[in-house]
């Protein structure tokens, strides 16, 4: 019987090697396990990425530095939290190496003050970008920044603005007019998403499935184009959209044939309507003000509701 080579004399159940992984504490044996072959380095690259990064951030560097120039991909998701020291530290060279490798991946960043420099690699880049996801939830991301960003719109599915109260109209506009693969979208908490953006999105936007416009001030003409243009949605977040009316809601349910859920918690242009009642009776452990619809079977309740009235 001939002798195991070294590579097959290397190879253990995934599982046995994330348990090694686990048992070791100094960054540098983290750094040597990745290296030791393809099958460790598969395993120890998302282990150190998920578990270790955000606490070191030297291991990082040394780790995704080492496994491009190697030409070893790394994991498909990258998720930079907190201030943005990792896009820093990266200075988003490694990242842009990456993509030209035309992989696919998420960039999720969340509560931090972003600058426009952070960003400057982007224009460096050789690209193409392949970024699916973008999330900049309550991040203090200038118009700026967001011009940045729009390398990245022809492959983007899913963006999350999410309380980004800085961003104006006129940038939003320019940025979703570019992003016409959007499949989910959340613009929740910025007053200055209104009608006007809505007007200019929904028609470049037509394969949305999921929008969430809570706390925004967008009125029954946002619904409309929304209902004109957005004809896949299955999901909708309203809430706390005070100037928005019964009109609207009927509107919306009659045209988005696929709509299965609908929020409209504390909406003040919908208390006392009829839409109200209904979503009382239908979920009687809810206060009043919680106005909310679950299923293909209870919009079409309201879309019944809408036949009686006039657009």
């Amino acid at each position: 019987m001939s002798e195991p080579t070294k590579s097959e004399s290397l190879q253990l159940p995934t599982e046995l090697i994330d348990q090694i992984l686990y048992f070791l504490e100094a960054q540098p044996d983290h750094f040597a396990a990745s290296q030791v072959s393809k099958q460790w380095s598969k395993v120890a690259v998302p282990y150190v990425w998920r578990r270790i990064a955000p606490k070191q951030a030297d291991t990082l560097r040394r780790l995704v530095t080492t496994v491009i120039l190697n030409g070893n991909p790394l994991s498909p998701v990258m998720r930079f939290d907190g201030n943005f020291n990792f896009v820093k530290e990266l200075d988003l060279e490694n990242l842009s190496l990456f993509n030209a490798e035309g992989r696919l991946f998420d960039v999720i960043f969340n509560e931090g003050a972003v600058s426009e420099e952070a960003f400057s690699k982007i224009d460096e880049a050789p690209g193409p970008f392949c970024v699916k996801e973008l999330s900049l939830n309550h991040c203090l991301i200038t118009d700026a920044v967001l011009r940045r960003l729009h390398a990245f719109c022809p492959t983007l599915r899913s963006i999350s603005l999410l309380g980004c109260v800085d961003l104006t109209a006129p940038a939003l506009t320019r940025f979703l007019m570019n992003v016409r693969r959007l499949v989910k979208l959340d613009l929740s908490w910025n007053k200055n998403v209104d009608d006007e953006v809505i007007a200019h999105a929904a028609p470049c936007c037509q394969e949305l499935q999921n929008v969430s416009l809570s706390g925004t001030a967008i009125t029954d003409f946002g619904l409309l184009d929304l209902s004109t243009h957005c004809k896949q949605l299955r999901s909708l977040k309203l809430d706390v959209v005070p100037n928005i009316t019964p009109h609207g809601v009927y509107k919306l349910a009659v045209d988005c044939v696929h709509l299965e859920q609908l929020s409209l918690m504390n909406c003040d242009g919908l208390l006392g309507s009829r839409i109200q009642q209904l979503s009382l009776m239908l979920h009687q452990e809810n206060a009043r003000e919680s106005i909310e619809f679950r299923s293909k079977d209870e919009i079409r309740k309201i879309a019944e509701l809408g036949q009686q009235d006039t657009w």
